[in-house]
């Protein structure tokens, strides 16, 4: 249901930012404002990226907390694919994306599949409230958005 209702969003945005949704794949109208929806969302992952952190290294969260964290994650890694439409690398607006995105996307794709699983497996992990096995598999999934990172982003 997360997962549904933050597309929805994500659909809504993007058609208020002047674009539009087609098979999942955003279709630009105005590159710098499919950017800035883009970024909105995975400022939705890193902000629970970033409270996940901290659980990791001791801090407290309810295990609600941990569950609704893992759940933004696991739903923006879902939608992702088709957020990068020609048109919105590095130089347009405010992206940070680089053009190997464009020159080398079964790799790109192949990153964002990492992500979906490992995150998807945060979830689980998050569901079974062991301490340890959320931390563990919270490192694996960070270590996706990494590599995403590293190579594709400015």
């Amino acid at each position: 249901m997360m997962k549904r209702t933050q597309g929805l969003l994500f659909a809504l945005t993007m058609a208020v930012a002047g674009a539009t949704i087609a098979g999942g794949v955003a279709m630009a109208q105005d590159p710098a404002a499919v950017i800035a929806a883009r970024q909105a969302e995975l400022k939705k992952a890193g902000d629970a990226t970033k409270a996940l952190g901290g659980y990791a290294k001791g801090g407290d969260l309810t295990a609600d907390e941990v569950k609704a964290h893992a759940a933004t994650i696991a739903a923006v890694a879902q939608a992702i694919p088709g957020w990068w439409p020609a048109g919105t690398a590095k130089g347009v607006g405010k992206s940070d994306a680089l053009p190997a995105i464009w020159d080398k996307p079964d790799e790109f794709k192949a990153r964002i599949a990492a992500f979906q699983t490992e995150s998807a497996k945060l979830v689980e992990a998050a569901a079974g409230g062991d301490r340890a096995a959320i931390t563990a598999q919270f490192g694996k999934t960070a270590g996706t958005c990494k590599a995403c990172h590293e190579g594709f982003r400015d």
